[in-house]
Parts: C-alpha cells; sequence; structure tokens
C-alpha cells in the first residue's frame, strides 16, 4: 500500500472515531444511554424503631411497553396495596398507559382501574364504574408512576417540583421542595441522593423522600413526621437492575 493511501486511511478512521465521540458526547447519544434499565427494589419500613411492614416494587420489558409492578403493606397508611401499570417511555419521563389496582384494609377491599387514552388524563373506574367528582379532576398518572417520574425529574432539575397523581377517589397535587444534596447507605457503601420534600396539605404530615441516581433514580429512604414526631422510616434493603 502507497504511503499516500496509507494516509488518506488514517485520515478517514480518524474522522470515523471523532464522529462516534461527538454522536457519545451529543444529546442524542445521552437519549440512548438514558433508556429504561429493568430493576427490583425491596423496602423495610420500620415506625419508632420497630419492624412496620415493607414492600417491593420490580419493571421490566413487555413487547413495545413496559411494566411497573409493586406492593406494599406499611403500618401507616392502614392497608395492602397492589398496582401492576403498564407504562410508555417518552425520552426522560414515564406515562401511565393503564393501571390495575388492589386496596386492601380492614373492612373493604376496593378494586380500582386506570387508563390514559388521550395521554393528557387518567380515567379511573372502581368497580367497573367510572369515578367522576369535580372536586378531584384526574391527573395524567397514577402513584407508582408518580414516584418514577419525580426521582427522574429531581436528577435533571434540583429544584423545587410540582406533581399531582390519581388514586382512588381523588386526585392529589403536591408541590415538593428541593432541600439539596445528601449521603445515605445502602449495603454498606454510601450513595448520593437528592432530598425532596412534601408537604401534606393539612401540613401536619411531611414525607422526606431521596433518591439515588446511582440506582436508576429510585427510592433509596423515605421518612413521614407527624406533628413533629418521626412516624415512619422507609429504606432501601435490596436493589438488582435487572428483572426479578
Amino acid at each position: 500500500m502507497s504511503s499516500r493511501r496509507l494516509n488518506a486511511l488514517k485520515v478517514t478512521l480518524k474522522n470515523i472515531l471523532a464522529l462516534i465521540s461527538l454522536l457519545l458526547l451529543s444529546p442524542l447519544g445521552f437519549a440512548q444511554s438514558s433508556k429504561p434499565t429493568p430493576f427490583f427494589a425491596q423496602y423495610q419500613a420500620t415506625s419508632k424503631g420497630l419492624p412496620c411492614g415493607g414492600g417491593w416494587q420490580r419493571l421490566f420489558q413487555e413487547a413495545q411497553h413496559y411494566r411497573l409492578q409493586s406492593q406494599g403493606d406499611f403500618c401507616l397508611f392502614g392497608g395492602e396495596v397492589d398496582s401492576d401499570v403498564v407504562l410508555q417511555w417518552q425520552s426522560t419521563r414515564w406515562q401511565s398507559i393503564r393501571f390495575e389496582a388492589s386496596v386492601k384494609r380492614w373492612f373493604r377491599h376496593d378494586q380500582y382501574q386506570g387508563k390514559n387514552p388521550s395521554g393528557t388524563q387518567m380515567l379511573v373506574f372502581k368497580e367497573g364504574k367510572l369515578l367522576d367528582d369535580p372536586e378531584f379532576a384526574p391527573a395524567t398518572q397514577d402513584p407508582a408512576t408518580m414516584i418514577q417520574n419525580l426521582g427522574l425529574a429531581i436528577s435533571e432539575q434540583q429544584q423545587d417540583l410540582f406533581t399531582d397523581y390519581t388514586w382512588g377517589d381523588e386526585t392529589r397535587h403536591y408541590p415538593f421542595e428541593w432541600l439539596g444534596d445528601d449521603t445515605i447507605e445502602f449495603n454498606g457503601k454510601p450513595y448520593a441522593a437528592y432530598h425532596l420534600r412534601q408537604t401534606h396539605p393539612k401540613k401536619s404530615r411531611v414525607a422526606d423522600f431521596w433518591f439515588a441516581p446511582a440506582l436508576n433514580h429510585q427510592l433509596i429512604q423515605m421518612t413521614v413526621h407527624r406533628l413533629g414526631i418521626k412516624v415512619l422510616h422507609v429504606e432501601l434493603t435490596e436493589f438488582s437492575a435487572a428483572s426479578h
């Protein structure tokens, strides 16, 4: 091979490598790398130092959509909740397509179904009957999806946030105050976490949330205070970035 052709080949290879580097550093490259990863997360709850229920959630891909399944039984909330949500990934956040939820209490067992045909409003049915209350206009997402989007949003924006979700017979609207960075320990290792605070409309209950970017932006810790007294502590006890 002549020196001229060899030099031309070197230039071509250099240009190709430069182009690959540019793509990896560009917004398009970032969007591709931010594609959701299936995961499984387990949580333990305590109240005044004593075990008080727990829960889990897992995300996995199914055909063209994703499914987020979760189950929780926490003493403070007075019942067991099972949720199964079909999701669609939209660049940097999740959109609820439909969900089914079962809420078990002492003397009640309610079944809810939700669907979002327009992408802008979640229609919720209780025992097959559409819930239509002008006081509680439906939101665009369910609680499980809201928690996923909250972790993603705070990792991207790092500022005060406002969100809503439809659950059961009502829609909740909550502001979240950005309280900066913290370090939370999980499995004996420190993880950087973003701290948000949610104030209940009655202002007697305050919930703090910590999300860890290195753990798929998942909730790593939560605490609930009533009248200044901590009544619930929830922490991540198991995490794997794969379907479980």
